[in-house]
């Protein structure tokens, strides 16, 4: 990840130096050591201590100061679209400081006209920007359109999406059962993100239908789920949901759908997992077999 993508080049030293030196001519020394101080003081001035502390090093000065809109928006002198504009560099999250305190935002929207660059943001934790914003931090780990690059520093997400068939499975009521190919269900596709530089391919295993998480964290998870109710009598609830070691987690009961015997169940959550998880299914029945027609599992995180 290239830092100086964040910055505007702005000369803080104006050249060329005053005075220029030609080879071999002698001055005197007064000028010459005017002319050092003036250097230091100004990269004194300027420069980032290399000392920055774990907190400072996640963040990039913006080079200018921003001027204060409303609690969502704020311009800085300059284009910097290539900077702030969400195309660019999506979930680019700003570091802030205002009267009120430091506060984070992501950019929503960026647009550039009249010789300033005017920034929307979405606040977080319910705080706002206020009249006294001055310093414009960008986080350097943020998320960019180069975040597929298996050696960007920028966390990656699993993303993982499974379509499933009916092939020989039999629907129980003793216990759920997990939609995996061990249980008799087909794959009908499968979606990695990403191209396959995601580490989806050792967490989710369609063998045993277990996303087993390498990292933790808080990870969206939708189900939805269709079964042919054709000749079945049901003597009790019949549901669909998460499971875990055959505990059925978090469920949503099957509904009759628009076509005659069908019922459909769809749930979608975020939950912070740490272990397996596996998407199951339970009917109660006293006569006929529910049949599984398909099923969609999809897992994005960590969020």
């Amino acid at each position: 990840m290239k830092i100086n993508r964040f910055l505007n080049l702005n000369a803080i030293i104006p050249l060329p130096l005053v005075p220029q030196i030609s080879d071999g001519q002698v001055i005197d020394a007064v000028p010459v050591m005017a002319l050092a101080n003036y250097i230091a003081a100004a990269v004194n001035a300027n420069a980032q201590p290399i000392t920055s502390g774990p907190v400072l090093a996640q963040w990039q000065y913006l080079g200018v100061n921003g001027t204060f809109i409303s609690t969502t928006s704020f311009s800085v002198p300059g284009n910097y679209l290539a900077t702030f504009y969400p195309a660019n560099f999506p979930g680019l999250k700003l570091q802030t400081t205002n009267t009120g305190g430091t506060v984070y935002s992501y950019v929503v929207n960026a647009s550039f006209g009249g010789g300033i660059t005017t920034v929307t943001v979405v606040n977080v934790a319910g705080a706002v920007l206020d009249a006294g914003l001055s310093t414009v931090n960008i986080g350097i780990l943020g998320s960019s359109t180069g975040n597929t690059i298996p050696s960007s520093a920028v966390p990656q997400k699993s993303i993982v999406q499974y379509v499933w068939g009916h092939n020989t499975d039999v629907l129980e009521t003793t216990a759920p059962k997990v939609i995996s190919t061990n249980n008799g269900f087909s794959i009908v596709s499968a979606n990695y993100g990403g191209a396959g530089l995601f580490p989806v391919g050792p967490e989710f295993n369609s063998a045993t239908g277990l996303f087993t998480i390498s990292r933790g964290g808080y990870y969206q998870i939708s189900v939805q789920i269709q079964i042919a109710t054709t000749g079945v009598t049901f003597s009790g609830s019949s549901i669909g949901g998460t499971t875990s070691g055959g505990t059925m987690n978090f469920s949503t009961g099957f509904v009759a759908g628009v076509q005659a015997n069908t019922a459909y169940a769809s749930l979608s959550y975020v939950d912070y997992l740490s272990g397996p998880i596996g998407f199951g299914l339970l009917c109660t029945f006293s006569a006929g077999t529910p049949v599984f027609t398909s099923a969609v599992t999809t897992i994005v995180g960590p969020l």
